[in-house]
């Protein structure tokens, strides 16, 4: 069982069991209207069960089966997709999308490619957003620091963040168009759409070339 999963599941066993222990009166009291305190919490509990289905879209009333608090489609680990299908989510703690796995030099994340590369321009979906993963390309990268284009493999050059100088990382030159700062584009154009990291945190962050585009 998902570890994740097993704490989704042990928190609805809490809120259940909060309820009963919270009732000031006790389990077996009875309330102005006649009904035992315990109906009430159970109530209370049905609700906040009811809120959290409409939220997440899940359904909790199989609860027995931890696995079936996943909505279709979705995950949070490999474990959740079908066999020739990974889960592609960003580092955030939110559900992402199953998508069939990338074949080289198509990938997701950095651990697709081959060594000293990362992936660029691969597109990331949450559980329930109007969109689906797009594979990126593998392109030359590194998750070490660089003073200059000498300490980056074949392919990349040394990006300097233009607000940290110390903020570097090695990425791979973008093809004709595309970039990654204004310094990439021509006379009256403007690098649009980049997104980038730097070498600490580099292999956890979407890397997407911009395009050049010109100013209105």
């Amino acid at each position: 069982m998902n570890a994740k999963k097993l704490g989704i599941f042990i928190l609805v066993g809490f809120m259940g069991s909060s309820c009963w222990e919270n009732s000031p009166a006790g389990p077996d009291a009875v309330d102005g209207s006649g009904k035992a305190a315990g109906d009430a919490a159970t109530s209370d509990l049905i609700d906040a069960s009811d809120s959290v289905e409409a939220e997440l879209g899940l359904d909790l009333s199989d609860v027995s089966d931890p696995d079936s608090l996943v909505p279709p489609g979705c995950c949070l680990d490999n474990d959740d997709c079908d066999a020739g299908m990974v889960c592609v989510k960003t580092n955030q703690p939110k559900y992402g999308q199953c998508a069939a796995a990338p074949e080289a030099p198509s990938c997701y994340f950095p651990k697709d490619c081959p060594v000293l590369h990362g992936c660029f321009d691969a597109v990331y979906c949450e559980c329930g957003e109007d969109c689906k993963p797009v594979p990126g390309l593998c392109g030359p990268a590194n998750g070490e620091c660089c003073e200059d284009d000498s300490d980056c493999p074949a392919g990349g050059f040394c990006k300097v963040s233009e607000e940290d100088p110390d903020n570097t990382a090695c990425l791979a030159l973008p093809a004709p168009g595309k970039c990654w700062d204004d310094s990439f584009c021509g006379d009256g154009e403007t690098c649009i759409g980049a997104k980038w990291a730097g070498c600490a945190f580099m292999f956890v962050s979407p890397l997407t070339f911009g395009i050049c585009a010109g100013q209105d």
